[in-house]
Parts: structure tokens; C-alpha cells; sequence
């Protein structure tokens, strides 16, 4: 997926360099909240492996191995999500080669390893939701697998135009299972049950509007859930998200003179019950940051003044200083096309240039402005390499990146691309990705031409 989209853009004027001061952060709650979540992870799938499942000597450091290595895919560092990602998959193949059979790793090896939706691997994840159900481990991993088997049965495969009936009976048969699952999550007291459940719940949402059941999985989801108090936070959340998902569609994404009078009304009316909902969230846990992110969301759909997406931006950093989600929604509302400027939105991502969270790559939404700029523009060889003030911006947080990251794929990816476009530090540029060139192409933020083109520019040799 590439991370910004790299259009051709006009030369642009100098842009000013406005003063910032870094965001206010707490750190220490940042790493509590992410050592708390790699734990929680870990109890569930590993700690549940060692008191109920099938260990042996052959696999059990294997195994050991591969769940903190999805831990730390899941919830470490985004720079080094691709080298996370690599081990854990390893670990789980050479667990399996050993003759382990437990359900969870045998789960993620047919997930992670099959990019099409063969009949095979979709026999293959609904088995595994099965025998997941049969085991001890947690609901939320249940949940994960009976939506991956739902995913599988709706999503047409290679050299298929449309599911075969069977195959939709079946993906609304998994879907049900997910919603059972729900019920479950949603009396927990677990916080991270609780938001891997919205998760979970939004992914069911996007599935069913992708394939015309928009309507019937909400209301299937928002049923069950109804049904008792405690699900309340839950389920604000999850009608908010739908709301706002729903508002969009009825709007489009066009520009606003190509909206539709019904779909402007449409769109309006469902932000505003988005807002009622988030709002009730909010009030039920006044430490819930997704309710205020879910807030901001709403502040730049309909128009609300700075100071009140302020007011929620503030709430959302606080209770979870963590969540890139916060950082993004702020972005968003600053947009030019929104309710900001091109001088407010590089005011603002010269504050996130110096914010300490690598984790979320907060810092690299300093790039997302400029090509948001260079968009507006018409010439990105220009924008790039005759604003002075653009390479100033880039380069401390590329430098910082390969500083914390010094084999990072994706952040040697991000180095070569930005050094070349602004045609500057090519021997650090080369320095950073020699060493993982082969590579390259595994993030999928250029495709093999650019990464040609960008190897050859570093003295790179192929």
C-alpha cells in the first residue's frame, strides 16, 4: 500500500517556515499503554498455549517466537512492521515443519500466507475458525478468524467474476459467528477486548457494504448488542463509525459542487446522529480516545469550529497518546480543500516532526503535507528540488528515522524516495538502503520502476 501518492504537481512558491513548538506527550503513558498491549497480546494467545495446548519440545520456542513476534508486528514499531512481520511468519512455518498443530498457528499460517481465496484456503479458514472454537483461546482471536473465514467466502478469487451461492451462504454464516463473538467481547472488562471488538466490528461493516449487506450486518450488530448495558460504549462507537462511513457514501467523494442536494442532506443527518453517538461514548468513559477521535472525524465532515476539534484533539492524546488515528483526524480537518491552509497544515506537521512517538510514524506526516502541497501545484521535479524550505522540513525527520531505524525497510524505502525527489544526501541515501535493496519492494510505497529509477539515482547497482 503505498503511504502518500505521488502525483506530478507545478512549481510552487516558497513556502514559509513557520516556528513550532512539539506537541505536549506523555511518555511515559505512551509506553505503558504499548508495553500493556504487547502483554495482553501475549497472555492471550502464548500464556493460553503454554496451560492448554498441545507443547512439545520440537516447537515450543517456536511458537514462543512467533507470538511475540506478532505482538510486536501488531503493536512495536510501524518502521519495523515488515522485518516483524517476516520473523513471525517464519517462526510459524518451521513451528509447523516441527509438527505443531495448534489451532492459532495453524490459523495464521493459512491467513498470512495465501494472498488469493482459493476454494482450498477458504476450506482451509473456516476449518480454522472451528477448531479455534473448540480451544481455549480468547474471543477476540475467534472473532479475528470467523471474519477472515467471512472475508474469504464474499471475496471472489482467481478467475472468478461472483461467489457461488453456496460461498454466501456460508460468508453470512461466518458473519453471524463474528457477531456472536461481539456479545462476548463486549462483557468484558478488558479494555483491549473492547477496542479489538470496534476493530473487528467496523472490518464486518466495510465487508458487508462491499458486498450489499451494509444494512443487514449494522443491523445484525447493532441487535445483539443492544440487548445489554454494558455494550453501550461499544456499540456507540461502532454506530458512529457507521454513520460516518454511511455519510460518505451518500456524499461521494467528489469535489462539493459535484454533491447532490439529497446527497448533502443525506450526508448532514448522518455525521449529526455520528456526533450523537461518539458524544455518548465519550460520556459513558472520559478516557476513551476513540469516541474523540470519532469526534474530530465529525468536525471535518460538518464544518464545527477549530476549537472544539482542538478541544477533542486534546482529549484523544490524553487518553491514549498513542493512537495515530488522533494525529491523522487533525491533519485531515486541516487539509486546505477542509478547513485549513497550506500555511496551518505545515504549521502543524513541523509540530509532528518533533514529536517523540516514532512508534506510529507521527513525525512522517511531515512528508504527507508537502505532497498534499505539491498536489495544489503542477510540477513535483520543481516543488521538490527549487523549495529550499521543503528538503529543510524533510531532512531532520529522514535523519531521525535512520538514526532509530538503521535497517528499517520501510525506512530506508522512505529515505531513498524523499533524497531522491528533492536530489539531495545521496550517499546517505545509498548508505541506508544498500543494505536491504533486494527489499525494497515489500512495503509497496513504490513499484519496481521507481524503485529502479531511485536505485540508479543513489548509485545503487541492481
Amino acid at each position: 500500500m503505498r503511504v502518500f501518492a505521488i502525483l506530478a504537481v507545478t512549481a510552487a512558491a516558497c513556502l514559509p517556515a513557520c516556528g513550532a513548538d512539539a506537541l505536549p506527550h506523555d511518555e511515559a503513558k505512551a509506553r505503558q499503554l504499548r508495553e500493556d498491549a504487547i502483554a495482553n497480546h501475549m497472555a492471550k494467545t502464548y500464556e493460553v498455549y503454554k496451560s492448554s495446548g498441545n507443547r512439545s519440545p520440537k516447537w515450543d520456542l517456536l511458537v514462543q517466537a512467533a507470538h511475540k513476534h506478532n505482538s510486536e508486528r501488531m503493536f512495536g514499531p510501524e518502521l519495523l512492521q515488515i522485518e516483524n512481520t517476516a520473523l513471525f511468519l517464519e517462526s510459524v512455518t518451521e513451528a509447523i515443519k516441527a509438527g505443531c498443530d495448534d489451532p492459532l498457528i495453524i490459523y495464521y499460517r493459512v491467513k498470512f500466507s495465501n494472498e488469493e481465496f482459493t476454494p482450498e484456503v477458504r476450506k482451509a479458514l473456516e476449518q480454522n475458525a472451528r477448531d479455534l472454537e473448540k480451544s481455549q483461546y480468547s474471543d477476540l482471536d475467534k472473532a479475528r478468524a470467523w471474519h477472515s473465514a467471512a472475508v474469504a467466502r464474499l471475496t471472489p478469487g482467481p478467475d472468478e467474476t461472483k461467489r457461488e451461492e453456496a460461498d454466501w451462504r456460508r460468508g453470512l454464516e461466518c458473519h453471524k459467528a463474528v457477531v456472536t463473538k461481539l456479545t462476548a467481547l463486549a462483557r468484558s472488562k478488558d479494555r483491549h477486548d473492547r477496542e479489538g471488538a470496534r476493530e473487528i466490528a467496523c472490518q464486518q461493516l466495510s465487508l458487508g457494504a462491499t458486498f450489499g449487506y451494509r444494512q443487514q450486518f449494522y443491523n445484525n450488530i447493532r441487535n445483539v448488542l443492544s440487548t445489554f448495558s454494558s455494550a453501550d460504549i461499544l456499540r456507540n462507537l461502532i454506530e458512529g463509525s457507521f454513520y460516518i462511513d454511511y455519510a460518505w457514501e451518500a456524499r461521494g467523494n467528489g469535489f462539493a459542487d459535484e454533491v447532490t442536494e439529497e446527497g448533502a442532506k443525506l450526508y448532514k443527518e448522518r455525521l449529526v446522529k455520528a456526533r450523537e453517538h461518539f458524544a455518548a461514548a465519550w460520556r459513558a468513559d472520559d478516557q476513551c480516545a476513540e469516541a474523540a477521535v470519532g469526534m474530530i472525524r465529525v468536525c471535518v465532515g460538518l464544518g464545527l469550529p477549530a476549537e472544539e476539534m482542538e478541544t477533542w484533539f486534546a482529549r484523544a492524546r490524553k487518553a491514549n497518546p498513542t493512537l495515530y488515528e488522533a494525529f491523522e483526524a487533525k491533519f485531515n480537518y486541516l487539509k486546505p480543500q477542509w478547513h485549513g491552509s497550506n500555511e496551518e497544515l505545515l504549521a502543524y506537521a513541523r509540530q509532528l516532526a518533533k514529536h517523540p512517538d516514532w512508534g506510529r510514524q507521527v513525525p512522517i506526516l511531515m512528508m504527507a503535507a508537502h505532497e498534499l502541497i505539491a498536489r495544489q501545484s503542477g510540477d513535483s521535479v520543481a516543488y521538490f528540488t527549487r523549495n529550499p524550505q521543503v528538503w529543510k522540513d524533510i531532512q531532520p525527520v529522514l535523519e531521525e528515522m535512520r538514526k532509530r531505524f538503521p535497517k528499517s525497510i520501510m525506512g530506508a524505502t522512505l529515505y531513498l524516495h524523499y533524497a531522491r525527489l528533492c536530489n539531495k544526501n545521496r550517499v546517505q541515501a545509498a548508505e541506508y538502503a544498500t543494505p536491504v535493496k533486494d527489499k525494497l519492494k515489500m512495503n509497496g510505497f513504490m513499484d519496481q520502476q521507481e524503485i529502479d529509477a531511485a536505485l540508479q539515482w543513489a548509485g545503487i547497482k541492481n
